[in-house]
């Protein structure tokens, strides 16, 4: 019964605390045997565990095992496949992609390189059925043809170019045609022939061409030697060996021949302009040799095509942003930054300025290699508007006039039922300012009194808000990154998006994955059913001491006996002093995807939600070498943060792993899960158990007062670091 109790304070200490505020603190002190304690007691079925209602809990427990399939934050989404969509990025695109997406921008990948991801029958040709064999086309070994005479004489022959670049024709005998070309190779037939037959016509078509030999070398996926078709091209080659690597040049491909580059090729004047003249025909022999990429710049923002692009040359600022597809009309222009290493040593910022962007005149901005471009939007917000929510036909936007009045907006017949609403507007105190201030409007001053105090002057980004007075004296309270944080009157039956609405939404610095909802009903209930269990452990506790005082354990001394006593009544006092916060597990989105959505909780009288920062660390507790705080990376999974710490201890129970989630859900090996290949969103913690004996810890009341203390030492510790 003890340690049921002790595991039901770990685990309610732990789902009602902030996690996201978990700081790097001395954690050394953190008891194994409590982490085992609190593992024993999640896998059970939890008394006083926060409910939003029978059926609700039901699928909130669906949900929170289901958790690490759906949610998505930012790019740091935990799942397996997210991890494989990581592991496939190159290391610049890891290295880049690691910068750019803790400001919230999406990985990026390297220009270009899908195209060769298609199949490469795709783009090789198999015979002169598929193209068609042009005038310049050399002939050479391995060539066949049918030539047709008509006339006074008439037949078909079939003739092969041997070895030697020679043909046999009927009558005239062995002829060289290597060299010549395909343009060139009828008059001479017919020259020939002429010879013999007088009066007749030559017709010559291609049987079967000849195989080139091509060698494809450097950074590309299958280097090698290709046997193609003679009619390929140096794309055709670089589709053969599957394209350059991600650590290969798109843009200085040679094309070699006896030992001198005979051509260069730039795949981007290919994939941006759809120019394939330099795609130039193979003759045998040929290497198509594919070197290491050059510089590179990463282009992230408001582009029509963001990602890592290669530079060639002295490139300026405006030659990147145009292979970036250019800038698009939410594009704001008088501020774009450049990330830039220096001296290999460390990184500056540098803004500029582009409000004359153009693809012909230059900027005088040079672009260096590894710079990373970041293009930001314009505000988006409207401020010309007063927007009007709740209990009415209309609600929205509208356009704000100089001089605008209440009524300017509001008339008898907006609300959508009959009865007097209750009418709030609700203004910023400064512009610019969280703080607002609320005006509440007398309805019957306002429309059957007409009294003009009342139809007071609005501003730019006022909200009219009208709803029902049924529940006019509870409100919810909004803490954190929200717009517009405080207090709110809450509407009959009002869901959590619509508080969320009118408080103007999220900062652009909301976790809302780590939101904390805390309601003071489930509260009650987590502190009734607590207090039930510490009453049964007194009355367990003095049932052991019955047990002592009979003898059950012969070696316990009188004064032992008195130490036990004495220092489990203790523990009882201490347990009795805890409170909960009363947290219900909710998971939040963008109020877009939140409306509607199952996630969408109906609010109660009392209720506190809180939208933390982003925190940057990941708490890794219990059997690691090194308990503590850790930097939080995404993409990184449990075994990274494991290792980090210097990996688990020889008596860890490695199969009871479990993750404690920033949203206060949790993650175990017995939901079938394997934890230690999961990811991590910043704040959570990372919990190792400790291997217990299988002997009952009652069996000795030494054993038991040594781990029973150890225990609470443990929550004490807990409790810091989670406050």
């Amino acid at each position: 019964m003890l340690k049921k109790v002790i595991a039901l304070f770990l685990s309610l200490c732990f789902l009602s605390t902030v996690a996201p505020f978990a700081q790097a603190v001395d954690t050394t002190t953190i008891s194994p045997a409590a982490i085992q304690a609190a593992q024993q007691y999640l896998q059970n079925n939890q008394q006083g565990k926060s409910s939003i209602s029978g059926n609700q809990q039901q699928q909130s427990n669906q949900d929170q095992v289901d958790t690490d399939e759906k949610i998505n934050f930012l790019t740091m989404d935990p799942t397996l496949e997210a991890k494989a969509k990581w592991d496939r990025l190159s290391k610049l695109e890891q290295d880049i992609s690691k910068n750019i997406t803790i400001e919230g921008y999406e990985p990026v990948t390297q220009f270009g390189y899908d195209l060769f991801k298609k199949s490469a029958s795709s783009f090789l040709p198999t015979s002169q059925e598929d193209v068609p064999v042009n005038s310049d086309y050399i002939i050479g070994p391995g060539d066949t043809f049918n030539i047709t005479i008509w006339g006074v004489s008439e037949g078909i022959f079939k003739v092969s170019v041997n070895q030697n670049g020679e043909i046999v024709l009927p009558k005239v005998g062995v002829v060289n045609v290597a060299g010549l070309s395909y343009g060139q190779l009828k008059p001479f037939v017919e020259s020939q022939l002429n010879k013999f037959y007088e009066g007749i016509n030559v017709g010559i078509t291609f049987g079967t061409l000849k195989t080139l030999r091509i060698y494809v070398v450097g950074e590309v996926k299958q280097p090698g030697s290709y046997s193609l078709n003679s009619l390929s091209t140096a794309y055709a080659a670089l589709f053969a060996a599957g394209g350059p690597t991600k650590q290969g040049s798109m843009r200085d491909i040679k094309i070699l021949r006896n030992g001198r580059a005979v051509a260069t090729i730039d795949l981007y004047k290919f994939l941006l302009k759809g120019d394939s003249s330099q795609d130039r025909q193979l003759q045998s022999g040929d290497t198509v040799f594919v070197p290491v990429i050059g510089d590179v710049a990463a282009v992230v923002g408001a582009v029509k095509r963001p990602a890592i692009y290669e530079i060639k040359g002295q490139a300026d600022l405006v030659d990147v942003l145009w292979l970036a597809g250019g800038v698009n009309a939410a594009t704001y222009l008088n501020r774009v930054q450049i990330e830039r290493m220096v001296a290999h040593q460390k990184k500056i910022v540098m803004d500029e300025q582009v409000a004359a962007l153009s693809e012909k005149v230059q900027m005088g901005i040079p672009i260096r290699d590894l710079d990373i471009i970041k293009v930001f939007s314009v505000y988006a917000s409207i401020e010309n508007k007063v927007l009007l929510r709740g209990e009415v036909k209309y609600p929205g936007s509208y356009e704000y006039k100089e001089g605008m009045r209440l009524l300017d907006v509001l008339s008898k017949n907006s609300f959508k039922t009959a009865g007097i609403p209750q009418i709030e507007v609700v203004r910023a105190a400064a512009p610019g300012s969280s703080k607002t201030n609320i005006y509440p409007i007398d309805y019957q001053k306002l429309f059957v009194e007409k009294d003009s105090a009342y139809n007071i002057y609005l501003e730019p980004l006022d909200e009219i808000s009208v709803f029902l007075p049924e529940r006019k004296d509870e409100s919810v309270t909004l803490k954190g990154e929200f717009k517009r944080p405080g207090k709110y009157a809450l509407m009959l039956g009002e869901r959590i998006s619509s508080v969320i609405e009118r408080a103007g939404g999220f900062t652009d610095y909301a976790y809302i994955y780590g939101a904390i909802l805390t309601r003071p009903s489930i509260k009650s209930i987590q502190q009734e059913n607590y207090m039930d269990l510490i009453s049964k452990l007194e009355i367990d506790l003095l049932r052991k001491e019955r047990e002592l005082g009979n003898g059950m354990v012969a070696q316990q001394s009188i004064s032992m006996k008195e130490e036990t006593y004495s220092k489990t009544k203790q523990i009882i006092d201490y347990l009795k002093k805890k409170t909960f916060k009363g947290r219900v597990i909710v998971n939040l989105d963008d109020l877009s995807k939140l409306k509607g959505s199952k996630n969408d909780v109906e609010l109660e009288d009392g209720d506190e939600v809180l939208v933390p920062k982003v925190p940057k660390s990941v708490v890794v507790l219990g059997e690691v070498y090194n308990p503590t705080a850790v930097s939080y990376i995404a993409g990184l999974r449990v075994r990274d943060y494991l290792s980090s710490v210097g990996g688990t201890t020889s008596t860890a129970d490695n199969g009871g792993i479990y993750i404690l989630r920033a949203n206060g859900s949790v993650v175990s090996q017995r939901q079938g899960k394997d934890v230690v290949a999961m990811g991590l969103y910043p704040g959570d913690s990372i919990l190792v158990p400790e291997k217990l004996d299988s002997v009952t810890l009652w069996g000795f009341t030494k054993d038991f007062t040594q781990w029973i203390f150890e225990a609470i030492a443990s929550i004490l510790v807990i409790d810091k670091v989670f406050k």
